[in-house]
């Protein structure tokens, strides 16, 4: 754990942040003040909410700063103030400038859920999943003013097998990244600090998931459905319409139709305690494994058939 007197000012917005600086506060860390985005209309009834960040900062009794524009003269002078040691940013959302990278006295630091360079951008989780790559991970990267293209310090990965979701592998990420933090630290009081090393390889983006993502393409390669699927599972999820419902679904698989019925695309039909759907290529069905229909709890496919008169 670092000293108290090393200040690290924390620039957090989004869940993976939220997760991670809950995960570090609960082990302890404090930090210097809080820099997270201003309320915004959140939830069903899309009432201005603040950030969950902001609410744990107030909570904690930090300083706190609720602005997409920290570089703004008078909020820049005010964490200039703070003479911080460290920034940490993790899933602010938002590109931080020159002014605002040469605040603390040593490094600008950031935790991103890849293994840098591969899956640059605004959706690493998602796409390092939803291309099945066989190892996933987390990178502590010195920030530059690129896009996620610093120098690293500290990286962990571990395997990732088709069928897991993203949800299956959310607390491994949120530790991971708190840790990786955290090491750094105490290798830095130590005076055995990591060099940063220049990113090797190939690097790929990791786009911001489009509206339409979300929704079933029945005439998808039934494999890349269901490594999306997986990808977006439980958030932001991919939904179908299915007998006027829309349903989210989970966990599927994707499998050869044989000698089981052929459903139109979408249309679900019950073979045993199993749940499948159609699909628009002939030979393959769609099995869901788990889902959450509108109005109701996420459950297993068993579950929800014993309920489904209808099937």
């Amino acid at each position: 754990m670092p000293p108290d007197d090393l200040k690290v000012l924390v620039f957090s917005s989004g869940p993976y942040g939220q997760a991670v600086l809950e995960h570090l506060t609960a082990e302890g860390f404090r930090p210097a003040g809080v820099v997270t985005t201003p309320p915004a209309p959140r939830g069903r009834g899309k009432k201005r909410q603040p950030t969950p960040q902001a609410v744990h900062a107030r909570e904690q009794g930090l300083p706190l700063w609720e602005t997409r524009k920290p570089h703004h003269p008078e909020v820049l002078e005010a964490l200039r103030a703070l003479k911080p040691d460290f920034l940490l940013v993790c899933d602010y959302g938002v590109i931080l400038k020159p002014s605002v990278l040469a605040l603390p006295r040593f490094l600008p630091l950031n935790i991103h859920p890849s293994l840098l360079p591969r899956w640059r951008g605004a959706a690493p989780m998602e796409r390092s999943l939803q291309a099945g790559d066989s190892v996933v991970g987390v990178t502590l990267m010195v920030m530059d003013e690129g896009m996620d293209t610093g120098p690293w310090l500290l990286m962990e990965g571990w395997p990732h097998t088709p069928g897991q979701t993203k949800g299956d592998h959310w607390n491994r990420w949120v530790t991971a990244g708190a840790r990786l933090f955290l090491r750094y630290l105490e290798l830095f009081t130590r005076g055995k600090a990591p060099e940063p090393l220049p990113q090797k390889g190939e690097p790929t983006l990791a786009p911001r998931i489009r509206p339409e993502e979300r929704w079933v393409d029945w005439g998808e390669d039934p494999e890349g459905l269901a490594a999306r699927i997986h990808a977006f599972s439980p958030t932001p999820g991919v939904r179908a319409r299915v007998r006027g419902k829309v349903w989210k679904l989970l966990r599927v698989r994707a499998i050869p139709r044989e000698d089981l019925p052929h459903p139109g695309e979408g249309e679900p039909v019950r073979v045993g305690d199993r749940l499948v759907l159609g699909l628009r290529d002939p030979d393959r069905l769609l099995e869901v494994l788990e889902l959450q229909v509108e109005g109701r709890r996420a459950m297993r496919a068993a579950e929800f058939l014993r309920g489904a008169r209808d099937l």
